[in-house]
């Protein structure tokens, strides 16, 4: 029995079965490239799930197991060297661990020992740019990227990088890779059908490796483990797991994390994946780690929590975030020295700093520098909102507008200037000023068409939204049509 650690709810017991900690074992064991020689460092508490992985293959294959002590945990230098110390072969870190210990060894310049030959990373997503750095500090060590829920024994997928092997294109994401032989992936669309390939769906997870439910928790199990439509043994008995998760079949057949399905939130009319909110801010220059969540006390806001490098600001980071995403993605930026782990290895949000109560760009307007258009959008604004002023480059969702108080908005807009706007419009141009920009452009998107490939000189082809969300389906779809 193995709890889960409650981080999307309360917490549930999972029935683990011998015969898939066998299937696990049997397929790490052939990933691992496990031989008696090999001493298998045991970094994580027994409670978590990534210690049966550790413990029981590496007694399988005859290896050595290599428990952590207490000085090992009080610095990166002081791990670094114990891993030396034991001649320990093979390690697997917590992302949270390994992106800290990336980023100390670059700074101190230290190596590690020459025993080392495979470092396995999970339970976070991979920093695409502390990949980028570990290569280049540790080039003969062979390094994965493991993704496995609890309810699947602990690792059914894994990308493996190998010394010389280039770092997979278009690296915006790591690759979570292929599942290991105790493992089948699918990708399902929100029909129930399969995902083409390119197309956004929920993972699924089959095979032999897939456990036996919840402990006292009929419906859950019922929800969560239904028979695989796809068993290639057609073997009534085969079971399919709903890891609640999103993920996409890249086309060099890789499969790419993007986020939980209950790490989506709705504000203020506006669905937002946090996940795909953290994943635009450490692409951004001078981001090295975010953490995003949703705060309702005092105020509803999106906020994120970053790590930065180089002197760059939280002003600087929103300036460029407002460029990259959508205004209501864009969230308040709090800069922190580093990102705090609790006991489950996943980011701690209690225990990061909470954010001023106060929305930016809230104050005395300076009303001589803003023409007219701009003055009585700002004036209508205020109106709806019960307030005396506000600042016209103040956005309508910071002060607190919502998908309610937008249709009153554009109403009184309408009536007091003779410009008729969307709601939609509101969500890229979220303040006074830029309203009346955009008005006095002249230049306004199609009602209710969204260009997804608006290139080329053939006839334009048009789609019919039906099955996914945010044109899911759909831009794979333009992606292999071509840009013409």
């Amino acid at each position: 029995m193995i709890f889960t650690s409650g981080s999307t709810g309360v917490p549930k017991g999972v029935r683990g079965l011998c015969g898939a900690l066998s299937a696990h074992a049997s397929a790490t064991i052939a990933a691992f490239d496990l031989v008696p020689q090999d001493r298998v460092l045991h970094f994580a508490g027994l409670g978590f799930d990534v210690a049966s992985e550790k413990i029981f293959p590496t007694l399988l294959a005859g290896a050595t197991v290599v428990v952590r002590d207490a000085p090992s945990a009080e610095s990166i230098r002081g791990f670094v060297d114990f891993l030396a110390r034991e001649a320990v072969a093979l390690a697997n870190l917590p992302a949270s661990f390994w992106h800290v210990m990336v980023e100390e060894m670059a700074r101190g310049g230290f190596a590690l020992g020459p025993a080392l030959r495979l470092v396995i990373d999970g339970s976070e997503r991979i920093n695409p740019q502390a990949l980028r750095l570990w290569r280049e500090i540790t080039p003969d060590v062979v390094w994965m990227n493991g993704y496995g829920p609890t309810e699947t024994t602990i690792t059914p997928t894994a990308l493996t990088l190998r010394p010389g092997q280039p770092l997979p294109e278009g690296l915006d994401e790591v690759p979570i890779g292929r599942p290991l032989a105790n493992a089948r992936a699918v990708l399902r669309a929100f029909d129930g059908s399969l995902t083409p390939l390119g197309g956004t769906g929920m993972l699924w997870i089959g095979g032999p490796a897939v456990t036996g439910g919840y402990l006292g928790d009929a419906p859950g199990s019922q929800a969560a483990f239904q028979t695989d439509p796809w068993s290639a043994q057609e073997d009534v008995s085969a079971r399919i797991y709903s890891a609640g998760d999103q993920a996409r079949w890249r086309r060099d057949g890789q499969l790419e994390f993007l986020g939980r399905r209950d790490r989506q939130v709705k504000l203020r009319g506006q669905r937002i994946d946090l996940y795909q909110v953290e994943r635009q801010l450490v692409a951004l220059s001078g981001v090295r780690l975010a953490h995003v969540a949703m705060i309702g006390e005092p105020s509803v806001r999106l906020v994120a929590w970053v790590v930065s490098e180089g002197g760059v600001t939280a002003e600087q980071i929103t300036a460029e975030a407002a460029l990259q995403m959508p205004r209501a993605m864009v969230p308040q930026i709090i800069i922190v020295n580093s990102l705090p782990v609790g006991a489950n290895g996943k980011i701690d949000t209690s225990a990061l700093p909470a954010p001023s109560d106060a929305p930016k760009g809230v104050g005395r307007p300076d009303w001589d520098s803003w023409d007219s258009l701009t003055q009585a959008i700002a004036a209508c604004i205020a109106e709806v909102l019960g307030m005396d002023q506000v600042p016209p480059e103040a956005q309508f969702s910071d002060l607190g507008g919502d998908s309610l108080l937008a249709l009153r908005l554009v109403s009184l807009i309408e009536a007091r200037t003779g410009h008729v706007l969307l709601t939609a419009n509101l969500h890229d141009h979220g303040s006074a000023a830029a309203l009346a920009a955009m008005l006095q452009s002249g230049v306004t998107a199609p009602r209710y068409t969204i260009p997804i490939q608006p290139e080329g000189t053939r006839p334009p082809f048009f789609a019919i939204h039906v099955v996914g969300r945010n044109e899911d389906l759909f831009r794979p779809l333009a992606a292999a049509l071509g840009p013409d």
